[in-house]
């Protein structure tokens, strides 16, 4: 190895503008799955980071069966899902909207006997 080289010339320039605080929706489904009895409905758990417009759709497949919607506030909310009379399984998906922003979870439904 060779002798270090001389020191070389930093210089910092002046600091920028302050940043912009930036509220960013996040909406997230309490559980990965849910179950529930046909004919009952089911209250579903879910977080928001701010206020926001919710839909709750139970889809089998494609297909919408039924869907919920409402508003969400910062912190914990519930929407409940109306009564399935079908047995078997069927995806949730959660849609919030606010301000040109959305935020979508999954999460599993077994309806039961």
């Amino acid at each position: 190895m060779g002798p270090p080289g001389p020191p070389g010339q930093f210089v910092q320039g002046p600091p920028g503008p302050a940043g912009r605080d930036r509220d960013v929706l996040v909406a997230v489904l309490g559980l990965n799955s849910y179950r529930t009895k046909r004919k009952k409905s089911l209250r579903v758990l879910y977080a928001a980071t701010r206020a926001a417009t919710v839909t709750l759709e139970v889809r089998k497949g494609s297909k919408r069966i039924a869907s919920a919607s409402g508003r969400a506030v910062r912190g914990r909310n519930t929407v409940t899902v109306p009564k399935l009379a079908a047995t078997g399984r069927y995806t949730l998906r959660l849609t919030a909207t606010a301000t040109n922003q959305t935020s979508t979870d999954t999460s599993s439904l077994t309806v039961t006997k």
